[in-house]
């Protein structure tokens, strides 16, 4: 498999996948639901790591995001930091969080494993409220 899930850190507050080279989208699938899983099996938020360094975006891109993506509106789904984007990646990313933006609010980018733990750890957490204060001032309501 192309597309691997596992605990970044001991604490189980984030989630890393590592996706390299061609891969399909059973394969995503399969890592989405095993992400599904782990996030049932802690009571708080849980951020993404997504490797995405040596890897290409199979056809349907568009069209199978929201289905393939169900752990994005799991209720423990907090940020995402896409490290090793390309700028077709990138493009891809900002898509949709114009195309579905209630599931794709926290996405973010940088150039290594080490700056995206560093990213997760210095931005603020945010409870419930938080977050909806913070979406209707995005008018993301």
């Amino acid at each position: 498999m192309s597309i691997t899930t596992l605990w970044d850190n001991d604490e189980k507050s984030v989630i890393r996948l590592i996706v390299e080279g061609r891969w399909t989208w059973e394969e995503y699938q399969t890592a989405a639901t095993d992400i599904i899983y782990m996030l049932e099996v802690v009571d708080r938020p849980v951020d993404f790591i997504v490797e995405v360094r040596t890897t290409y975006v199979p056809e349907g891109a568009v069209r199978e995001f929201e289905q393939a993506s169900v752990f994005l509106r799991h209720p423990q789904a907090g940020f995402a930091v896409f490290v090793g984007a390309n700028n077709y990646l990138r493009q891809l990313v900002s898509l949709f969080c114009h195309l579905f933006p209630g599931r794709t609010l926290w996405m973010l980018f940088a150039a290594t494993v080490n700056d995206a733990r560093r990213l997760l750890a210095e931005r603020p957490r945010f409870d419930q409220c938080n977050i909806a204060v913070f979406r209707a001032a995005k008018g993301l309501t």
